[in-house]
């Protein structure tokens, strides 16, 4: 899969920061500020770990469908063919297709 986006690993810095990953030798030097959670949510810190984990979230979920039968009709398995449906919207959604 290609990405667009900041590689990961993305991390939260504080309580409200989410930067990309530390730059390649040098693990005391921050990444690029990816988002920034506003405190005055009492959501921030969830907010802030689901956007933080987002690209693994991504990558698990393309592994997901590259293995999981794509052939299955609603009339065969329902669930599976409505959850590979929407895997694959979500991942179109986050690739911006």
């Amino acid at each position: 899969m290609k990405i667009g986006h900041t590689p990961a690993p993305w991390a939260m810095v504080g309580t409200r920061v989410i930067r990309g990953p530390f730059f390649p030798g040098d693990p005391d030097r921050p990444g690029l500020e990816v988002a920034t959670v506003p405190l005055w949510s009492d959501r921030a810190d969830a907010d802030a770990r689901l956007i933080a984990a987002a690209p693994d979230l991504l990558a698990a979920l393309h592994r997901l469908i590259t293995v999981m039968p794509s052939n299955a009709s609603d009339d065969d398995d329902p669930e599976q063919a409505a959850a590979w449906a929407a895997a694959m919207a979500v991942i179109e959604q986050a690739v911006g297709k």
